[in-house]
């Protein structure tokens, strides 16, 4: 995807407002959102491709994912945005990536089960249609235990193997880098997640090192995990409000990107 697009021009779009302070305190899902997670979905117009179809996940304790891919793009993948969601006094949905002294926070109206994008007046863009997300009826979910995590834009996935972990039975932890299988042991309670000695089979693959080094290394570093509608995000000691890795579950609605 082009990453020109990424949340730059996302911003430029539906306008930025100053960012939040990073200590937005945990709120309580505002009647105007109904029940979370919710999952609202919709394509944007794009200049140099068929369109930038968003995925916006809110989830309970003010935490959202925003995944984009540019649509019949030459090289299609998926940009992950992670950070808060507040509704502010003017019943307008802010979202603040973790990320926020560069990037600010964007903007949206809440219209029955629709989120509009508003410019960086607080004006709906139009056409309003054009810009407009609709939330899904059912969003989709998936456990921690049990489920197939995907690692979203594998910097090698093009080389033809998808990394992904899994979280079995009896604490055992297994996967794949897209070449060298995964291995180890975890301990998982309520948010809190420590893997122990994670390992990967012996063979060689040059063209893998990127992710299997990154995920041994996110794994190692993990101490909480968090499942939000049907993606997985592991993240460092508490107070680190960036993720050290996000994966997806694969999903028919919400495809994992290639």
């Amino acid at each position: 995807m082009p990453r020109w697009f990424a949340f730059a021009a996302l911003c430029f779009l539906v306008g930025c407002a100053t960012p939040m302070p990073k200590d937005t305190p945990v709120v309580d899902a505002p009647d105007v959102l109904g029940d979370l997670p919710a999952q609202y979905v919709g394509t944007l117009p794009c200049a140099d491709c068929d369109g930038i179809a968003l995925w916006l996940t809110l989830g309970p304790r003010a935490s959202y994912v925003l995944q984009q891919r540019a649509i019949g793009a030459e090289q299609e993948s998926d940009y992950i945005e992670v950070g808060t969601w507040q509704i502010d006094d003017a019943e307008r949905l802010a979202l603040t990536p973790a990320d926020s002294d560069e990037t600010g926070t964007s903007l949206w109206s809440l219209t029955d089960e629709r989120l509009v994008a508003l410019d960086e007046n607080g004006q709906a863009i139009t056409p309003v249609d054009d810009y407009t997300l609709t939330r899904r009826a059912q969003p989709i979910s998936r456990a921690f235990a049990d489920t197939d995590w995907f690692v979203v834009n594998a910097p090698d996935a093009h080389q033809g193997g998808r990394a992904y972990i899994r979280f079995g039975d009896e604490g055992r932890l297994t996967g794949s880098t897209g070449c060298n299988r995964i291995m180890g042991a975890y301990e998982h309670s309520d948010t809190m997640l420590t893997v122990s000695e994670p390992a990967t089979t012996r063979k060689a693959c040059p063209s893998f090192e990127d992710t299997e080094q990154s995920m041994l290394e996110a794994l190692r570093q993990t101490r909480r995990a968090r499942v939000l509608a049907n993606y997985l995000l592991l993240f460092g000691p508490a107070g680190d409000r960036s993720p050290l890795a996000l994966f997806q579950a694969e999903s028919e609605a919400m495809p994992v990107a290639p």
